[in-house]
């Protein structure tokens, strides 16, 4: 079995007498180990899977089964504990606290695991060894991100979940989020799941799934992925 397996996965929205299907039925899986990229455009249905496969949204219908268990089925509380414990989310806009040091924001969420990962080895992981005492403020946008992606991790968890995680970045740095993206799916072996819209990232995935309006177009397996270092955008 699949890490995650989405079976008749749908999501309606209601605004009114308006009603949005965001996700209509879509069926897909994600491995351990493996870089997953969701790519498609805006409002294509893309976040709504990531939302609901973090737990923050909730399916209309279908089954969403995570390491054996359908969350689908968990009430607020069962929600709360998957959200704690097993899955790490990586923003666009990093949400670091301002006034904690780059060690005391992935510090704050190793707190929240049973089985946390040690923050200064994660800082030293992601290349900021020497960033431990900074402030937010003084660190550039890369090294926020390389923050965010350490604090995602500190819990532990086998499923990473990274919202347009370069979109907020220039493309060199970009690149080295990516790439330590990759390696923390293929030395850590997590299941590493990237929203975005940007195309050109694909290649270096190890599974494409496409949506639009809903749907999944078509999903791509590569069994061959292409170095991250050569990508460019």
């Amino acid at each position: 079995m699949s890490y995650v397996e989405a079976r008749g996965l749908s999501r309606i929205y209601t605004a009114g007498d308006t009603k949005i299907q965001a996700l209509d039925s879509v069926d897909f899986t994600i491995e351990d180990g493996q870089l997953t990229i969701i790519l498609g455009p805006s409002g294509s249905g893309k976040s709504t899977t990531l939302n609901i496969l973090g737990g923050i949204d909730s399916a209309t219908s279908g089954s969403l089964t995570v390491g054996g268990q359908d969350i689908c089925q968990l009430k607020e509380k069962g929600l709360t504990d998957y959200r704690r414990t097993q899955v790490g989310f990586v923003f666009q806009f990093y949400n670091l606290i301002p006034n904690l040091t780059a060690l005391e924001n992935v510090e704050l969420t190793a707190g929240l695991s049973n089985d946390p990962l040690a923050p200064a080895l994660l800082l030293d992981s992601v290349g900021l060894a020497d960033r431990f005492r900074n402030f937010p403020s003084q660190l550039s946008g890369g090294e926020q991100q390389r923050v965010s992606i350490a604090r995602a991790l500190a819990k532990n968890p086998r499923l990473l979940l990274c919202d347009e995680p370069t979109g907020a970045l220039d493309s060199e740095t970009g690149k080295k989020v990516l790439i330590v993206l990759a390696s923390m799916a293929k030395l850590n072996h997590k299941a590493v799941v990237i929203v975005t819209h940007n195309a050109a990232i694909a290649p270096a995935a190890d599974r494409v799934i496409h949506v639009r309006d809903g749907h999944i177009l078509k999903i791509e397996d590569n069994p061959t992925p292409v170095d991250m270092e050569s990508i460019s955008w």
